[in-house]
């Protein structure tokens, strides 16, 4: 249908929009092509480097094509060798589709594009019911599916045991997702284990912080893309020695792990973990390369790379906030100050206000070095294109609204046609 809706309209018709529409299709695709490009090394030398999942920018190319094709179809809905043209279209959309083995759905979303264009009135809407039926009846096992409303407010049993802002480590998410034949369950049941066990990310509803968790959104940085690899391989390989380390590392005060995954209301327990801490003073350094070397390594251990004798420390409070960390500490010399908050070019640090460097340590978290005596530490996100493009936000959405103000106002100037006047000749006056 796309096809030939643009050869009949690249034929004889034009749209102002064509051009934008299509040179945002093309940026677009080129840029999610990523590396298979030069575009995107370009980018890179010019600065732009924070692209870290190109092939997200293949969305706003969809939705300029989807609003443009609506516009389109729009104006072709009286275009009868446009509808002749959709028919036989959607004719070979069909039989490519059961070619291809997808029958089912091929034929369903044929029939949607051809009732659009050739149908009227109530017709058109009982079929396009029918449609919804059949096209998603195969993939949803239930009419109107609804969560209660309680998975999203009710804490399960776990969690009213663990103290606010406490670090999770969800073992059990990772058990379940490996298990090669896991019990079955009816759907209710698998959202109520979902919700009793607080796979990730349900855990940051009721105030804590997950660590070491699935990335399912694929938005881990680097660092902690190399972390969460390292304690794979510890975990589900030869190296459990690694595990306390790496756990501490990450600051977990506790660890869910699997109970009975057959039990819904029951599948997990919780296995506390106090002596682990968000923040402590390294004991002893060594390089980052070690890491994984197979050693008796001390607790308070950190990797950095570049590794020196550190003084006895210790932190006197602590202020945490969602993009904020105050701490105080008192050092006998040159410290370390271990951090379990990833790296990103927008932290900044100061010691007594004054500007300090952060460093790399753990291999997915940071420290920041500090002299002898008291001191007040602070670390802050300050994420500048956020205020940027939230005036540009801003501006577009007020410019929207002028527009459309504006074109209200003309409509409302706008003289209104007078009706036609009446062809009928009126009679002459009658003479009295």
């Amino acid at each position: 249908m796309a096809c030939q809706l643009v050869r009949r309209y690249a034929r004889g018709r034009t749209h102002r929009g064509r051009p934008f529409a299509a040179a945002v299709a093309v940026v677009a695709y080129a840029v999610a092509l990523g590396r298979h490009t030069p575009l995107f090394r370009l980018l890179y030398r010019a600065g732009l480097n924070s692209i870290r999942y190109p092939e997200k920018w293949l969305m706003p190319a969809a939705f300029i094509l989807i609003v443009f094709a609506a516009i389109v179809v729009e104006r072709f809905l009286d275009d009868a060798a446009v509808r002749r043209s959709t028919q036989i279209a959607a004719t070979a959309f069909v039989v490519v589709n059961a070619i291809a083995g997808d029958a089912t759905r091929g034929v369903a979303t044929s029939i949607a594009l051809a009732l659009i264009l050739f149908l009227r009135g109530r017709l058109l809407l009982a079929l396009l019911v029918l449609f919804v039926l059949v096209d998603l009846g195969a993939h949803v096992p239930e009419i109107a599916p609804r969560i209660d409303e309680r998975f999203y407010t009710e804490p399960p049993a776990i969690a009213r045991g663990i103290p606010p802002r406490a670090r999770l480590y969800n073992d059990a998410d990772w058990q379940l997702a490996r298990m090669p034949n896991p019990p079955p369950l009816p759907s209710g049941a698998r959202w109520e284990r979902v919700h009793n066990a607080m796979f990730p990310e349900l855990q940051a509803l009721w105030d804590f912080d997950s660590v070491l968790e699935n990335d399912i959104t694929l938005t881990n940085l680097r660092p902690s893309l190399e972390l969460l690899t390292l304690f794979q391989n510890a975990r589900f390989g030869a190296r459990r020695d690694l595990i306390p380390m790496l756990l501490g590392f990450a600051g977990t005060t506790h660890v869910v792990t699997l109970r009975d995954p057959a039990s819904p209301s029951d599948p997990v327990r919780v296995v506390p973990l106090p002596a682990n801490q968000r923040l402590y003073f390294a004991s002893e350094l060594a390089a980052t390369s070690r890491i994984g070397e197979p050693h008796p390594w001390p607790r308070g251990i950190a990797f950095v790379e570049r590794p020196f004798a550190p003084s006895p420390a210790r932190v006197v409070g602590v202020r945490e906030q969602p993009s904020a960390i105050d701490v105080d500490v008192d050092a006998a010399g040159r410290a370390l100050l271990v951090i379990a908050v990833t790296p990103h070019k927008y932290w900044r640090a100061t010691i007594d206000d004054a500007p300090a460097p952060l460093v790399r340590a753990n291999l997915g978290f940071q420290a920041i070095e500090v002299g002898a005596g008291r001191h007040h530490v602070a670390m802050r996100y300050r994420n500048p294109l956020v205020i940027v493009f939230g005036f540009l936000s801003l501006a577009g959405t007020l410019a929207l609204a002028v527009i459309a103000a504006t074109d209200a106002a003309l409509r409302s100037r706008a003289p209104r046609p007078r009706p036609p006047r009446s062809a009928t000749p009126r009679a002459p006056p009658s003479e009295s």
